[in-house]
């Protein structure tokens, strides 16, 4: 018989390298090597609404499939390479900003359509642009009727200062 094909299951899972084979609730995705423990964990992981960042990668089982509708529609979104982007739920009518803003990724599932907070904002003269990453605090109220805009570096003037004291 043929047994290239065999897997020595002990040594595979949890050797730090992401065997797709194993990235199944049974091995508990590899171990943790393809879906870390914190993410598959995680009440946020298959439970109906599609996370971006790694829970959005083949490894996590694309949330745990939650990520489907997205995933068919755009297909050229490059998930693999936003592994990086945190705290990003796409569809859910929040513009959280980051790697997902592109046409490649339906800005964000629609979530940054125009005029949603987390695209270009100005605030005391300064523009926030995808180009130029200026860094806002930005708290909403638990029922959103309150949004609260303030930058970073400006002084009691409100003048912003692109250079960091």
């Amino acid at each position: 018989k043929d047994l290239k094909y065999l897997h020595d299951v002990e040594r595979e899972v949890g050797n730090d390298k992401c065997n797709i084979t194993f990235a199944i609730p049974q091995c508990e995705y590899d171990g943790g090597d393809c879906c870390p423990y914190e993410i598959h964990l995680s009440p946020s992981f298959g439970d109906g609404k599609c996370d971006g960042g790694v829970y959005n990668t083949a490894g996590c089982l694309h949330d745990n499939e939650d990520c489907k509708a997205f995933n068919d529609l755009y297909r050229n979104c490059p998930n693999e390479a936003l592994v990086g982007t945190t705290n990003v739920r796409l569809g859910n009518g929040i513009c959280e900003g980051g790697g997902y803003d592109i046409e490649e990724c339906g800005y964000e599932f629609g979530d940054c359509d125009q005029a949603q907070i987390g695209q270009d904002i100005l605030l005391y003269g300064v523009q926030s642009t995808s180009s130029e990453i200026i860094d806002f605090n930005m708290l909403m109220s638990s029922d959103g009727s309150t949004i609260i805009v303030d930058m970073y570096r400006t002084d009691k003037f409100g003048d912003y200062d692109q250079v960091p004291n």
